[in-house]
């Protein structure tokens, strides 16, 4: 985190510090990085509270706002780089983290599909998403994402096909 704090010229650090983005649960806040910074062309940051409290649950919480703000945003590729342990948080496994935020996203990504075919949301590709994890965690985040996508696609096949809509 600290490098891609660096790479936005600090400023990361400037709304943390100015009282501009206190990272509370679900608060969101969407920019665009300077000219000359990084590729992206949105930074999404999604707050996750206090470190005591964090929990696999929040982080599901947190993959259903970013999979629907994505899409709300029409974005194209979404890169997952929760930064936890960069800020000395050992609170949560890697991969359990990682799990949980993409059990949250496919479930978010579903309901926004379940709008758009009901013709209540604008029709939108629903975006790619890349998880990233250092190479010391690569191998658990892997695996433990791999059974969280089964997951959820079974909790999605468990969700009821009736519309969501009466007529």
């Amino acid at each position: 985190m600290e490098e891609f704090n660096n790479k936005l010229h600090r400023l990361l650090s400037g709304l943390r510090e100015g009282g501009h983005f206190a990272g509370e649960l679900g608060e969101t806040l969407v920019f665009t990085p300077p000219p000359d910074s990084i590729t992206p062309k949105k930074v999404l940051l999604i707050g996750v509270g206090n470190e005591p409290g964090l929990t696999p649950e929040r982080l599901r919480f947190v993959g259903v706002i970013a999979a629907r703000e994505s899409i709300r945003l029409k974005v194209v590729s979404v890169s997952f780089a929760p930064g936890l342990r960069d800020q000395g948080s050992s609170r949560i496994d890697a991969g359990d983290g990682a799990a949980a935020f993409a059990q949250g996203w496919i479930s978010g990504c579903d309901t926004e599909k379940r709008l758009q075919e009901e013709r209540v949301s604008p029709v939108v590709d629903t975006p790619a998403l890349t998880i990233e994890a250092g190479p010391k965690y690569f191998e658990a985040v892997y695996a433990k994402v791999a059974i969280a996508v089964e997951g959820a696609v079974q909790a999605i096949h468990d969700r009821t096909p009736a519309p969501l809509m009466s007529k």
